[in-house]
């Protein structure tokens, strides 16, 4: 199994790890939020399906998945399983607190 995390899913776990480094002086809470999502990520390799299937509207991102990230869970991990390729592609890692579904509307790639 390999992972895929796209540029987008990329910048967005590090801008949220700048945001805790803001918050957080001594550096504790970015370290553990690039743990966490490291974790959650890592866990879909040995089972990708464990994530739910989104309930969106639109049929291009009806295969998208989602999973909470560890001790972060108002924060999502956005995937795409494709087990024909043996890959777990990450395409968003955003706050819940959101309309996901118009999110997703121009960003899905």
């Amino acid at each position: 199994m390999s992972l895929e995390i796209l540029d987008e899913a990329s910048r967005e776990i590090i801008n949220q790890a700048l945001y805790y480094r803001e918050e957080s002086p001594d550096g504790s809470l970015d370290s553990k939020w690039d743990h966490a999502v490291s974790q959650t990520v890592r866990s879909l390799l040995s089972m990708p399906e464990r994530g739910s299937r989104c309930n969106f509207q639109s049929p291009e991102l009806q295969e998208i998945r989602w999973i909470p990230v560890s001790g972060f869970l108002k924060h999502i991990v956005f995937y795409l399983f494709l087990p024909d390729e043996d890959v777990v592609r990450i395409v968003h890692v955003v706050h819940g607190a959101r309309d996901l579904e118009a999110f997703f509307d121009g960003h899905f790639e």
